[in-house]
């Protein structure tokens, strides 16, 4: 059955075409269009074969031009890109200032959801850290979280890591997409497996994962990036981020 297309944008040239083997058929503009793409039909599939066949050929190259790059830098012995960007994770790009604090808020909840109250009051400290100490963004990240289910109140413990600088060595860390992941299900079945059962899907095209910090039995994930491949909106954004691993980022 032919189904109605109501907006298209054709070119000029296209139109000009169709027409052209309308007249050689005697035949409508539209029924020369379809004409075109029957014809065309049995050259999709194959089209579509090598686009996909071009694409993870782009990804190949990705990756053994990214290898080349490190090994340049990271020298012999090799070791693996975690642990290359986590070294400089913890060398240039982590704060050795770390701001443990004991936490009291007013809660309206009975588990350990934060209200939009708490969380305002840690983005403004956060903000605070940020200026004060002239860095890049801090991450605030819940230790240890108790409700008291017979008062409205919640209390516990965390941790503020202060972010020196987003970008290292040409390579971008990506704090804005900080994921959460089940570490056993990390050792079980690797980073790319967990992400996919976790329906956590990205276009961006990430080089590896990090893990920066893990509690609660969760590793708070960073993904690393080649810096040219973001914006320089996101490069100079500021990284204002709260986790609380008992319900989630």
């Amino acid at each position: 059955m032919a189904k109605k297309i109501t907006s298209l944008n054709i070119s000029n040239v296209s139109i000009e075409t169709a027409d052209t083997i309308g007249a050689a058929l005697n035949i409508s503009r539209s029924a020369a269009f379809d004409y075109v793409m029957i014809a065309y039909r049995p050259f999709a599939s194959r089209v579509s074969h090598h686009h996909n066949e071009v694409k993870k050929l782009g990804e190949f190259l990705l990756n053994q031009s990214v290898d080349a790059h490190l090994s340049s830098i990271r020298g012999i012995p090799e070791i693996t890109r975690e642990e290359f960007f986590l070294a400089g994770w913890k060398s240039h790009i982590k704060s050795q200032l770390n701001i443990p604090s004991f936490e009291h808020y007013r809660h309206n909840t009975s588990d350990g959801t934060m209200s939009k109250g708490e969380k305002k009051i840690i983005e403004e400290q956060l903000e605070g850290f940020v200026d004060t100490y002239r860095m890049r963004g801090a991450i605030h990240i819940k230790t240890d979280r108790i409700v008291d289910k017979n008062s409205p109140n919640v209390k516990g413990y965390s941790n503020t890591i202060l972010i020196k600088d987003t970008s290292w060595n040409g390579y971008f860390f990506d704090f804005n997409n900080i994921v959460l992941l089940p570490i056993s299900d990390l050792i079980t079945h690797g980073v790319k497996e967990v992400l996919k059962r976790k329906k956590i899907y990205s276009n961006a095209p990430y080089i590896c994962w990090i893990n920066i910090y893990h509690t609660n039995e969760l590793a708070v994930m960073v993904p690393i990036i080649q810096e040219d491949e973001v914006s320089d909106h996101r490069k100079n954004e500021k990284v204002i981020i709260v986790i609380n691993p008992f319900t989630g980022v």
